[in-house]
């Protein structure tokens, strides 16, 4: 049952949102439904060697699966990043250098997804090789219609309780490990849930990593994703995945072994050497160089970098957020068929836009949010929210809502 639910799943993903042509999507869908009938075969009855699907959910102590089981598993992930891919595409984000710890991210794709914003409260249930259930509360940002990963919603950004943010966004042609089939094993489009739920700065989650305590794994990888967490202390750390491996980077925002802006490809070090081959330029006489104005990702990695790095120190909370939304809008895309977007072709290529940016306020765990139906800047205080054990989810569309789009300032001109 719950593999028939999450593949009629992905095939709504596939036929909603895919640019496949009619021909192509026809048989594209007809060998999915044969496959679909192969694999639903009454699998064995449950012994002490081996046990069947059904049983492996309900048990969730099985250290090892059945190779039967593990085929099964891996063709559910492929599926999902099949299903996924289209979903995920350009977006920016950058930590501003200044003591208020101020960062921001937007999210960039075609049209068809519908993203919502939701609590998470303390003691949330992980997904396998999570871990137990979440320690820390957080906010998080997921796709109303993309289909779930093992049976859990995919978090693609997010604050937690106690400033650390987590944020996914689009590296294709990644090359992701294969699982190990342990119990570390996490599926790697969980990072975000995970890194949420359990951790409060970026160094424990280095350490994790590096030490072994999950393993990161993933099928294919040409529409890959890869992730930036930041925390209070203005420490960041970038994880990618190549050649099988999972790569982790320190990014210090401190201008020299880091710049604090996180896009998409190619990979990471490579945004760090273009930057300082920018630099390079400027020490040659006669410069001549430009502020890249497109939404490619080295260019909007570039503008980032030099427009926050061209700020004056803010001697507020409010002008450091000020300052975060001034540099945000620089790589916001609008609607429409903009130009210089590095989105494929069909129909993300013509309406490739930002759906919705966020600024992260860090030391205070407050994330403010805008979608591009409404660019009213609205701010949600974690200090605020029932995040305790057994709390209620709550959740809030960011472009189909009440919340107001403009205040009115008639006061303040009457006499």
């Amino acid at each position: 049952i719950e593999f028939s639910i999450q593949f009629f799943s992905y095939l709504f993903c596939l036929c909603r949102f895919s640019s496949f042509s009619p021909f192509s999507s026809f048989f594209f869908i007809l060998f999915l439904l044969l496959f679909f009938f192969l694999m639903i075969r009454r699998p064995p009855r449950s012994t002490l060697s081996s046990s069947s699907a059904a049983s492996d959910v309900y048990k969730r102590q099985v250290s090892t699966q059945s190779t039967g089981e593990a085929v099964r598993m891996s063709m559910l992930h492929a599926l999902t990043v099949i299903s996924c891919a289209q979903l995920i595409t350009a977006c920016s984000e950058f930590m501003m250098q200044n003591p208020y710890r101020i960062s921001a991210r937007t999210m960039d794709l075609g049209t068809g997804p519908l993203f919502a914003l939701a609590t998470s409260p303390r003691g949330t249930a992980m997904p396998p090789g999570a871990g137990n259930a979440s320690r820390l509360g957080a906010v998080v940002a997921y796709n109303t219609r993309q289909a779930a990963v093992e049976g859990f919603t995919m978090v693609q950004a997010g604050l937690n309780e106690q400033g650390l943010s987590c944020d996914l966004h689009a590296l294709i042609n990644s090359s992701y490990p294969p699982p190990t089939n342990s119990s570390k094993d996490l599926s790697l489009f969980h990072f975000c849930r995970w890194a949420l739920g359990h951790f409060e700065t970026v160094d424990d989650i280095k350490a994790a990593i590096e030490g072994g305590d999950v393993h990161l794994w993933g099928e294919g990888g040409k529409d890959g994703v890869h992730f930036v967490v930041r925390d209070r202390e203005g420490a960041g750390l970038v994880v990618e995945f190549t050649e099988a491996r999972t790569n982790v980077y320190e990014d210090p925002n401190d201008g020299d072994s880091g710049f604090g802006v996180f896009t998409n490809e190619p990979p990471y070090p490579w945004h760090l050497t273009n930057v300082r081959h920018w630099r390079w330029k400027q020490t040659m006489a006669r410069v001549a160089t430009a502020i890249p104005g497109a939404y490619y990702p080295d260019e909007r990695f570039l503008r980032i970098h030099l427009l926050k790095s061209a700020m004056p120190p803010p001697t507020s909370n409010q002008e450091a957020v000020e300052q975060a939304l001034q540099v945000l809008n620089s790589v916001t895309v609008p609607t429409g068929s903009q130009f210089g977007t590095d989105s494929g072709f069909g129909s993300e290529g013509a309406n490739d836009h930002t759906h919705f940016g966020h600024v992260y306020d860090h030391k205070s765990s407050v994330l403010y949010f805008r979608g591009f139906a409404n660019l009213q800047l609205q701010a949600v205080s974690l200090s605020e929210l029932d995040l305790f054990p057994g709390a209620r989810v709550q959740t809030i569309l960011y472009n189909q809502n009440e919340l107001p789009w403009a205040n009115n300032a008639t006061w303040t001109l009457r006499q």
